[in-house]
């Protein structure tokens, strides 16, 4: 994602003539060194936009950010009605992604392939999805739209769902998708953060599909069916550029889908036939089109 973020900076400072600077805060446990260090480039630089990878950054100089009323701050993948801090400022805007539809399009392409009777596959039409922590908006939203594309493209599949309640311990993820597995699921979403990654080794061990989250996950390995992903790239640019044309809204959300290229599917495997390939962007084509396939 840091990659991704960066790369996006760099396309908007020459795409729109700006002058851009990267400050990095390590994102779990900042150290008050660092913090204080970002914090004072962001006193004394008289930055016009500041755009934040992550909430926890945000949240490590909120005092700072307080006291600047006239600098607009964006915060990627997320909202400004969920955290006090934004609720303070009068000019931040929060980038959301439609995680929903990016989840659907992973989901049908999960239930074309389940149709199917392949390596990786069996005969019970079992699907499995994991999530972190049940009740967070982002997470909600990928199980739902995992489990509505999924039914969409195969009626009659069953979803297995659970909650790791945890986003970062690698452990309690693989071991739900061991018990999945164990329960006949051969393809494998999960929506739990670095948590995931437990869960989809599982999958990779077991000899099923796993689906990613946020970022083209496929390097995982060739048990990577395909990722629902998070273009953040294009979210700096396209707050760069509102920015830029005046157009950046102060206070509210906004939410970018497949009209805007901020969400999407990547990383589909080799393995996945051209024909089921085709009705996935068909699916993709039909979403944008407002009518879910």
């Amino acid at each position: 994602m840091v990659d991704a973020v960066i790369g996006g900076l760099r396309l908007a400072e020459r795409g729109y003539e700006v002058e851009a600077t990267t400050l990095v805060l390590r994102e779990s446990d900042p150290s008050p060194d660092d913090v204080e260090r970002v914090a004072t480039r962001l006193r004394t630089d008289d930055y016009n936009l500041v755009i934040f990878s992550t909430f926890a950054e945000a949240q490590s100089v909120a005092s700072t950010l307080r006291g600047l009323p006239e600098t607009h701050v964006v915060l990627l993948d997320a909202s400004v009605g969920w955290v006090d801090v934004f609720g303070e400022l009068p000019r931040a805007t929060g980038l959301r992604f439609d995680d929903e539809y990016a989840a659907y399009l992973v989901g049908y392409l999960s239930g074309l392939m389940e149709a199917r009777v392949g390596p990786r596959q069996n005969r019970q039409r079992i699907v499995s999805a994991i999530g972190g922590v049940e009740g967070v908006p982002a997470v909600d939203s990928l199980m739902r739209g995992f489990e509505r594309g999924a039914q969409r493209a195969l009626p009659g599949v069953t979803v297995l769902t659970a909650y790791s309640g945890d986003f970062i311990d690698r452990s309690k993820c693989e071991a739900l998708a061991n018990e999945q597995i164990d329960a006949g699921a051969d393809i494998v979403f999960s929506a739990a953060g670095a948590c995931s990654l437990g869960a989809l080794s599982a999958a990779g061990i077991r000899g099923v599909w796993g689906v990613g989250v946020d970022i083209d996950q496929s390097h995982l390995g060739p048990h990577i069916l395909a990722s629902a992903v998070k273009r953040f790239g294009q979210a700096v640019s396209i707050a760069v550029r509102s920015y830029v044309n005046g157009t950046l809204p102060a206070g509210r959300d906004v939410v970018l889908g497949l009209d805007d290229d901020g969400i999407g599917i990547a990383g589909i495997s080799p393995e996945v036939p051209e024909g089921v390939r085709r009705q996935v962007a068909r699916a993709a084509a039909a979403l944008q089109r407002g009518v879910e396939p």
